[in-house]
């Protein structure tokens, strides 16, 4: 329930409106002084509106001294932060993982060699369908309601 999960992030019960709003205000600010949850919930929802800028704005926030080189992130973390640097020409962030930049490098190779979209999604699924890059290439967010 919605309430339940306003608790765990130690935050104010919303009232409707703007989510984005919401996220920006309370649950930052807790998120900011230290609150996990918190951070890691804003951090993946950046992550599934496909919001890359913002997240590597905010993640330099929650982890600054992993500004440049490759340090201990969650996976999807990683990802995002080489699919920026690798998609903006003056990337605010840095971070280099050799490995996870030849993973990357790779999913590019094999997604040029398809020539449609759908080719290219069906082709990338098998060996990247659990990476965040085939989700930000491919992947949507559906409700409930979408699958009934």
């Amino acid at each position: 329930p919605v309430h339940e999960l306003y608790r765990r992030l130690s935050a104010h019960d919303y009232l409707g409106g703007d989510a984005r709003k919401y996220f920006d205000g309370p649950v930052r600010q807790a998120a900011l002084q230290g609150n996990l949850s918190a951070r890691n919930y804003r951090l993946c929802a950046l992550l599934l509106e496909k919001d890359l800028d913002r997240f590597a704005h905010e993640l330099r926030l929650y982890y600054p001294a992993t500004d440049s080189l490759s340090a201990a992130l969650p996976t999807a973390y990683s990802e995002a932060l080489t699919l920026y640097r690798q998609t903006r020409t003056k990337p605010l962030y840095l971070y280099e993982d050799p490995v996870v930049t030849t993973n990357y490098k790779d999913f590019e190779a094999l997604r040029q060699q398809a020539g449609t979209q759908t080719e290219r999604r069906n082709l990338t699924y098998k060996d990247y369908g659990h990476t965040y890059w085939w989700y930000y290439f491919y992947g949507e967010i559906t409700s409930p309601a979408d699958n009934e």
